[in-house]
């Protein structure tokens, strides 16, 4: 996994993160990136983690949220606004580039977003009593405290597991990201380093 910007020690990120970050790290595999602190939808004040395996994409926020009594109201009105947006942007910037859709304007490449609650637990948040679209985004969108340390030796497959649970449309004939399309996934979500992997690739 390679990870961008190289020297993360001078980002402020919690310690959460840095975890995060070094469970990425630790994961075996031939390609893998991790992008941090980016803003691929270009939403004011917007800072995100993005991590790009073979499989897809996945935008990972980190939510400083640790009161369970409001989680339905934080959470309404963050998948209402900054996480569908972020989404259709996303996917709209992916789509203008013909070498990643088919025939039939279907994204060939996965996508999906991880929305991570380090100081709650699971058992904090009573299903029973959220809207169906928000027990969908618990059950399928979210990670939280008792989680986090899944990753460590695992965090590819977890990775994976997120992009299977994607709402948003794809083709029926995928496509894997690797060195030789990487540059057109990051021209669209995080284009200072589209630079960084021509320079890097062998000559």
């Amino acid at each position: 996994m390679e990870l961008f910007p190289s020297e993360y020690q001078q980002l402020d990120l919690n310690r959460y993160e840095k975890v995060f970050i070094r469970h990425a790290l630790n994961c075996a595999g031939d390609f893998g990136m991790l992008l941090l602190n980016v803003n691929p939808a270009m939403l004011p004040g917007e800072s995100i983690h993005v991590v790009i395996v073979p499989e897809g994409i996945v935008l990972c926020k980190f939510l400083p949220l640790d009161n369970p009594s409001i989680f339905s109201i934080f959470a309404g009105a963050y998948v209402a606004g900054v996480y569908s947006n972020t989404a259709s942007i996303v996917n709209s910037k992916l789509s203008s580039n013909r070498s990643l859709v088919d025939e039939n304007n279907q994204l060939r490449v996965a996508f999906s977003s991880l929305c991570i609650f380090p100081a709650l637990n699971r058992s904090d948040i009573d299903c029973s009593s959220l809207p169906a679209e928000l027990v969908d985004f618990v059950e399928n969108k979210c990670m939280f405290a008792e989680e986090l340390s899944n990753l460590r030796g695992s965090f590819l497959d977890i990775m994976n597991s997120y992009l299977s649970r994607s709402n948003q449309a794809s083709s029926a004939t995928p496509i894997l990201i690797g060195e030789m399309n990487v540059n057109a996934i990051l021209q669209r979500i995080a284009p200072e380093y589209t630079t960084v992997r021509f320079a890097s690739m062998p000559s």
